[in-house]
């Protein structure tokens, strides 16, 4: 009888071991689960249509990965149609949102794009709006940090990440050089920085084809043009005739199965340098098949 109770004992301290050990597997799996999730999620909005890829420590492009919606309700800033300046005006009024040194380019990276500017700022450093607008987004998100969007007026969207602190919501109305957030490094960034973005109809552009950081002032180029795209062309002198024509090629190429440098450099009637410089590579750069690189 004795046996037998102490038989019973020892069967019942081994069921709770069994369940205890299935506990904590299960909170192991879970918590894994969790992380995968939020370490492979993109960003993806109604005002973005550009799903964007964590990697490392910078922000790229990549259409494969598409994370969570958002929406946000707003008044808009103007209800006048008939007094909304045109895009050239609209670019002429921006503001640089922090004069720091740039030390990082737009271009790119590891395979990829760096979709925006990074600038140098010290943490609590006042970062302010480029343009009026409306806030789309004012919050953390992976390895942007604390992140703000702003949506302009032409489709124009500016994005402001890796803060330390927001000082917007979500459907704020902000004015140009308005204060929204102040420096720091959250996310995934290395060193404290200002990652920068301008967008048109949910496509990245390169800032600097606005904004001539070096001298702190807007690129006189913007002047008469309706869209980013006209600013990211460069005008092409013919051998023919040695007269400037705007090429009708896209300012930007996806590498296929087989490109070089020399092939794509050669298909464009640029040089490998030209695309060395326009995309941070060098000659000895391999290129990933869906990278996309700038042209003109």
């Amino acid at each position: 009888m004795v046996a037998e109770n102490k038989q019973n004992k020892t069967n019942q301290i081994l069921r709770k071991v069994k369940v205890l050990l299935l506990k904590l597997l299960l909170t192991f799996l879970i918590v894994f689960l969790f992380f995968a999730f939020h370490a492979e999620a993109g960003f993806h909005a109604v005002t973005d249509t550009v799903p964007l890829y964590v990697l490392d420590e910078e922000l790229f492009t990549d259409t494969l990965d598409i994370g969570p919606e958002f929406a946000v309700t707003a008044d808009v800033f103007l209800i006048d149609e008939d007094a909304i300046p045109s895009f050239s005006e609209v670019l002429d009024q921006f503001v640089i949102p922090f004069p720091g040194k740039v030390i990082s380019k737009y271009g790119m990276r590891k395979g990829r794009m760096h979709t925006g500017t990074d600038i140098k700022l010290q943490l609590g450093d006042t970062v302010v709006a480029a343009y009026q607008g409306i806030v789309t987004r004012a919050t953390s998100y992976y390895g942007y940090g604390k992140l703000v969007v702003i949506n302009h007026f032409h489709g124009l969207e500016t994005y402001y990440s890796h803060l330390s602190n927001i000082l917007v919501n979500a459907g704020d109305t902000v004015y140009t050089g308005q204060v929204i957030g102040l420096g720091g490094r959250t996310g995934r960034a290395t060193g404290t920085h200002l990652h920068f973005e301008i967008r048109e109809n949910g496509r990245a552009y390169n800032p600097e084809l606005v904004y001539d950081f070096d001298a702190g002032r807007i690129r006189p180029e913007i002047y008469g043009k309706e869209m980013l795209a006209q600013l990211a062309q460069k005008p092409k002198v013919t051998p023919k005739n040695n007269v400037i024509d705007m090429k009708d090629a896209p300012s930007e190429y996806v590498v296929k199965s087989g490109d070089s440098l020399w092939l794509i450099a050669r298909r464009f009637q640029v040089t490998v340098n030209e695309l060395c410089e326009l995309n941070n590579l060098t000659n000895q750069s391999i290129l990933k098949i869906g990278a996309v690189l700038r042209i003109f």
